[in-house]
């Protein structure tokens, strides 16, 4: 620097020029080269200079004591003190009897290493509160005091002071881990801007923000509190920030805010919110009237329920440049959601809407412009109104067919809801018959039916049987007879062979036991024998009136498992 003195500069960029290759060097020359003493110095302390760049040169330590009465003390407006290796006696604190009378707007000690000894383990009181007073210059605006992770890592609660006559606006204490601010901040009346950026492991104090009247930036991207530390203390964190216009809380980790977490912060104009785990919009709009931009971009949105699309609708006539940022979330353009396609493809508020993706029905993402929302109607209503005219139409069938049966088989209907509400009574009993069973055969079939089946039927089983050779009147008409004996009988059995089927007196026999079987009043009151020697068909007539278990094969004589079947069906 000897041929710059005394010469006015406006800067000196000196940043990264140490040959040192390590940090960890401990010879003797090596340290020395790392600290800027008087003699280091004596040049560069008469130059005028506004803007000075030492960055990232492993410095140690600068004999700040001496550049005071010196040029550059007076001229110094910038200085860049990044990246090196500082004791832990130089930091803003250390330094607070020199600093107040420097000229300087802007300092960056951001990402030192701080090569001194931590202090010892008592060397604060974790139940103590601590009173820290800080002297800043009164022309400072700027402090970079990023990835330090010096002082801020010490778990105790402090109050800071500053100074009531600087007029810092802008501080930024972000890239540090372990980081505690607990306590409370004091003197800072100008500061609009502050970063707290991509602390991890960090602790807040609820009330860390009740002293900054003007703060208008707040930027925590990236912090790592505890889970439920918005959740819990969102409103009370922002209470104090009424001039608050921006704040960034991307990729925090979030996944919930209380409705009225921004009730004091009417003057908010840009919340972002994405990077984080939001599944919808969960804070009023009606707290931040003039909110102009709002990022839920990168989140797990999968659409949006009526009131928070009504809610943003009247947001945005109110504020006509508002926009809603919801790019690379989760959306869903299936049927279910089809309200929130119609109602995303007609918003004009939406950042980029027409490059927005969502997710399909057979989940393939597509484009919410490359939608056609009557085809979407058609398709997502064209369903549910097949299933509602299907059933309709099924049901319709239905009532016609009920019709068409209670018409046709009305006796039968009354009677068997006349049993079901009012059990049997009214109805024929086996006591008000003088037969147990009516036998019709035809006259071939004389010997099975007079003989083998009339002997089983009493002699076994004890029922009172009707034959017409035996139990008609003597000289008395034959038609009346079987008419007789089939009106006084319980139950009616047909010998059912090819014989019957042509014989004329058995035809007339079927139709009259049709007749009086067809009512319904005695369940199961015809039994059909089927011949097995001379088998036929069973007529249509008595197919309509007969059930299907009541029409057998002829029992064989020793078969006693179908003749007590046969009995059980003549009870």
């Amino acid at each position: 620097m000897y041929g710059l003195q005394n010469r006015n500069m406006t800067s000196i960029n000196l940043e990264a020029v140490t040959f040192l290759q390590k940090w960890n060097i401990s010879t003797e020359r090596c340290v020395q080269d790392q600290i800027l003493t008087k003699d280091k110095l004596q040049y560069l302390s008469t130059i005028c200079l506004s803007s000075l760049n030492l960055a990232n040169n492993h410095i140690l330590f600068i004999d700040i004591a001496y550049t005071q009465n010196s040029t550059i003390y007076n001229c110094l407006v910038y200085l860049y003190l990044r990246g090196n290796a500082f004791d832990l006696q130089f930091d803003i604190v250390s330094v607070q009897k020199i600093i107040p009378d420097i000229k300087l707007k802007y300092v960056d000690v951001s990402s030192n290493q701080w090569c001194g000894h931590s202090p010892p383990n008592n060397y604060f009181d974790d139940t103590l509160s601590i009173a820290l007073y800080v002297i800043l210059p009164t022309t400072l605006e700027t402090i970079i005091f990023d990835g330090t992770n010096s002082v801020v890592d010490l778990k105790r609660r402090i109050t800071v002071a500053v100074n009531a006559s600087n007029i810092l606006k802008n501080l930024s204490i972000s890239y540090n881990e372990n980081m505690i601010l607990e306590g409370s901040v004091t003197g800072l009346n100008n500061l609009t801007t502050l970063r707290i950026e991509h602390n991890g492991n960090m602790s807040l104090s609820e009330s860390i923000f009740d002293h900054f009247p003007s703060l208008k930036n707040l930027y925590m991207t990236g912090v790592r509190l505890p889970k439920q530390y918005f959740q819990n203390e969102s409103i009370r964190l922002f209470r104090n920030l009424t001039k608050l216009e921006n704040l960034d809380l991307s990729s925090s980790d979030l996944f919930h805010l209380p409705k009225h977490s921004f009730r004091h912060n009417r003057f908010l104009k840009n919340l972002l919110l994405s990077y984080n785990n939001f599944q919808s919009i969960l804070f009023s709009m009606e707290d931040v009237p003039h909110l102009e931009t709002l990022d839920l971009s990168y989140n797990h949105i999968k659409t949006l329920d009526r009131d928070s699309r009504t809610s943003l609708d009247s947001h945005a006539i109110n504020k006509l440049n508002f926009t809603l940022k919801l790019h690379n979330n989760q959306l869903s353009c299936r049927c279910q959601n089809i309200n929130f396609v119609l109602w995303f493809k007609q918003t004009d508020y939406i950042l980029n809407s027409s490059y927005v993706q969502c997710t399909y029905e057979n989940n393939t993402l597509v484009i919410f412009k490359d939608i056609d929302e009557e085809a979407l109607w058609h398709e997502c209503t064209g369903k549910p109104a097949f299933y509602i005219v299907s059933s309709m139409f099924a049901l319709l069938i239905s009532a016609a067919l009920c019709s068409f049966l209670l018409v046709k088989h009305k006796s039968q209907i009354v009677v068997f809801f006349h049993r079901l509400f009012r059990g049997v009574a009214g109805l024929p009993t086996r006591a008000d018959f003088r037969y147990d069973v009516f036998i019709g055969y035809a006259d071939k079939d004389c010997d099975f039916a007079c003989m083998q089946l009339r002997q089983i039927l009493e002699d076994r089983f004890h029922y009172r049987v009707y034959i017409h050779d035996r139990d008609s009147e003597l000289g008395g008409s034959r038609a009346i007879s079987i008419l007789d004996g089939v009106h006084n009988s319980w139950k009616m059995v047909l010998v059912l062979s090819q014989n019957f089927i042509t014989d004329e007196w058995s035809r007339y026999t079927m139709h009259a036991v049709a007749l009086f079987a067809a009512s319904g009043l005695i369940p199961k009151r015809l039994v059909i024998l089927l011949d097995r020697v001379n088998p036929c068909e069973v007529p249509d007539t008595l197919l309509c009136i007969a059930d299907e278990d009541t029409i057998l094969p002829i029992p064989r004589p020793n078969d006693d498992d179908s003749w007590e079947h046969l009995k059980r069906l003549l009870k």
